[in-house]
C-alpha cells in the first residue's frame, strides 16, 4: 500500500512539474527557454532514478535517460551545437531502448525478425542517403539516418509488445514526431531543396514549438513507463 501511495503521490508530481515545463518552455524564448527545455529532460533522467533496480535489470531506461541527457546538452545548452555529439548520444539511447525491447518481448521468433530486420534497413538507409545526398553526405547525415531508423523500429516493435509497456510504445511515438521535426528542420536547405510556399516548409518553421511539445511528453512517458513495468 506504501509503496502504490509513494508511486501515484511521485508520478503526479512529475508529471505536474513536466506540464509546467511544457507550458513555460511554450511560453518563453532565449536562453531562458533553452534552460527549462533542459530542466524537463533532466527531471525525466532524475525521476527514472527512483524506479532503479539492477536485479530486475530495469537500468536500461535509466541510461537511455542519461545518454539523452548528454545529447541535450550538446543540443540545448552548448553554443554553438555539436551535433555529432548529440547524434551519436542519441543513437546509443535507441540501442539501450532496442535492448530493453529485445529483454521484454518473451518470444524469440519475433526478436530475430528484430534484428534481421533491423540490419537490413539500416543498410539500405544509408545506402539510399548516401545515393541521394551525394557530396553533401557527412558523419552527422549517417548517424542521424541511423538514428531515426533504429527510433521507427523501435516504435514498431514496441507496439508489437504494445501490452507489455504501453507507455514505452506512446513515449515512441512522440519521440518520433519529435525527431521528425528537428530533421526536416535540419534537412530543409541543407540537404534537401523545398520551396518556401509549400505546406510542409510552412509547418516546419511554423512560429509554434512543436519540437518541444512532442520532446517533453516523450520523455515523460519513457521515465513513466517504468513504474508498471515487469522486467526492464
Amino acid at each position: 500500500m506504501k509503496n502504490k501511495l509513494l508511486k501515484m503521490i511521485s508520478s503526479t508530481i512529475f508529471i505536474v512539474a513536466e506540464i509546467g515545463l511544457l507550458i513555460a518552455v511554450m511560453a518563453t524564448s532565449g536562453n531562458l527557454n533553452n534552460w527549462l527545455c533542459f530542466s524537463s529532460v533532466l527531471l525525466a533522467f532524475v525521476f527514472s532514478l527512483m524506479w532503479i533496480n539492477f536485479k530486475n535489470k530495469n537500468f536500461l531506461t535509466q541510461f537511455a535517460l542519461f545518454f539523452t541527457v548528454i545529447a541535450d546538452i550538446f543540443l540545448v545548452l552548448i553554443s554553438p551545437q555539436n551535433q555529432a555529439v548529440a547524434m551519436t548520444a542519441f543513437s546509443i539511447v535507441q540501442i539501450l531502448y532496442l535492448l530493453r525491447i529485445l529483454k521484454e518481448t518473451n518470444n524469440k521468433k519475433i526478436n530475430l525478425i528484430n534484428l534481421i530486420v533491423r540490419v537490413v534497413m539500416i543498410v539500405l538507409v544509408e545506402i539510399i542517403t548516401i545515393i541521394v545526398v551525394k557530396d553533401k553526405i557527412d558523419y552527422v547525415c549517417l548517424i542521424s539516418m541511423f538514428y531515426y531508423t533504429n527510433l521507427i523500429l523501435n516504435l514498431v516493435f514496441a507496439c508489437v509488445n504494445f501490452k507489455r509497456s504501453p507507455l514505452l510504445a506512446i513515449g515512441l511515438v512522440f519521440f518520433l514526431l519529435c525527431d521528425t521535426f528537428v530533421g526536416l528542420s535540419s534537412a530543409i536547405d541543407v540537404y534537401i531543396t523545398v520551396s518556401h510556399n509549400s505546406w510542409l516548409y510552412r509547418l516546419v518553421f511554423a512560429d509554434f514549438n512543436f519540437i518541444w511539445f512532442f520532446y517533453i511528453p516523450s520523455q515523460t512517458l519513457l521515465a513513466l513507463s517504468l513504474i508498471k513495468c515487469k522486467k526492464n
